[in-house]
């Protein structure tokens, strides 16, 4: 015993001793602290179990397990119904886009019909049976105005084709000065532009079709005047 003694009091003195000491100490307290807290939780677990109760360590909070269900299939459900509405609108859109199509190229379809039907109603060309009309037309109206006016003289009309047409004038009208011919010319030029342009609106032809070009002339095939393309005016012929 006193040897025993000896020992502690020797070793008092050394600061090694003392910190293997307070260390074994302290290492014991911690296991023994541990075990505690561990059998603790176990217990607490067995007893929120037995409620159906469990701890989350993340939250630090207490949850009811069918409550946790509840939510986890009621969020399960929610992404399931939102993912079903996206796919049923996206299938809306798409029937509605190909219905906006399909009817988009109805109209373009009806639209090119009509538009191609007035085209080919609207633009009627003249051929020279109808010219013929025309200048018959064409010296009915003249002779009228003439007589008209207290005009005992008629006009003959003569054409060519779809594009001349030829107006023979009284032989006298040859030997008239420059100035009269050149009245006389105009003014019957004048009535051709008119009365073609009444004529191709009352039969139904294209108003692209141009008038024939004009020529007036004395019965002895003499040229008096000629319709000027270029400048759209009838020039004496020299």
């Amino acid at each position: 015993m006193a040897k025993i003694k000896f020992y502690i009091i020797k070793n008092l003195k050394k600061p090694l001793f003392w910190s293997t000491t307070i260390l074994g100490i302290f290492s014991l307290f911690l296991f023994g602290r541990a075990t505690y807290l561990a059998t603790k939780l176990y217990n607490m677990d067995e007893a929120l179990a037995e409620y159906s109760l469990y701890y989350d360590e993340i939250s630090k909070d207490i949850y009811r397990q069918d409550s946790s269900l509840s939510e986890e299939e009621s969020s399960s459900s929610s992404n399931s119904s939102s993912s079903s509405s996206s796919r049923s609108s996206t299938s809306t859109s798409s029937s509605s886009s190909a219905s906006s199509s399909s009817s988009t190229s109805s109209s373009s379809s009806t639209s090119t019909e009509s538009s191609s039907s007035s085209t080919s109603t609207s633009y009627k060309t003249i051929y020279e049976s109808d010219a013929k009309e025309f200048a018959t037309y064409f010296k009915q109206q003249l002779n009228q105005t003439l007589a008209d006016s207290g005009v005992s003289e008629n006009l003959h009309v003569e054409y060519t084709g779809t594009e001349l047409i030829y107006v023979i004038v009284p032989q006298q009208y040859k030997y008239y000065d420059d100035k009269d011919i050149q009245y006389l010319a105009d003014s019957i030029f004048s009535a051709k532009n008119s009365l073609f342009k009444k004529w191709v609106e009352e039969n139904g032809f294209s108003s692209l079709n141009k008038s024939p070009s004009l020529t007036v002339e004395t019965p002895d095939g003499a040229d008096l005047a000629e319709e000027d393309r270029w400048t759209n005016t009838m020039k004496l012929v020299k």
